[in-house]
């Protein structure tokens, strides 16, 4: 009876036992540290063919090619949107030179 009652215990363990990773093992550092150390060369090795990739293009001048019918093409310019932006460089040139002066002094924005 008592064997039966054992049984029925294992039994009744066995099924409610919770499958949590930490009841299995215990911490184990060289694992770790072989993931670590694993993980780090092969992102070293990806990223020394990446970097030789472009080393390559670079050197080779492929990378940066710029088609010419490209930079031929003729650049036109908003002339009234360009003199604005010149008249407002021209005013706060006008402004820097009176406050350098110290003939007007802008107020204080902290206050």
């Amino acid at each position: 009876m008592l064997d039966k009652i054992k049984q029925i215990k294992d039994w009744f363990k066995k099924v409610t036992k919770t499958k949590n990773s930490y009841e299995k093992g215990e911490i184990k550092p060289t694992r770790d540290w072989r993931v670590i150390l694993t993980t780090t060369f092969f992102v070293l090795v990806i990223l020394g063919g990446v970097a030789s990739f472009f080393y390559f293009q670079v050197s080779n001048g492929s990378l940066f090619s710029v088609s010419p019918d490209m930079s031929d093409g003729e650049i036109k310019i908003n002339r009234p949107l360009f003199d604005k932006a010149v008249a407002d460089i021209n005013i706060r040139k006008t402004v820097f030179e009176r406050v350098k002066d110290g003939k007007n002094i802008p107020s204080d924005p902290s206050l």
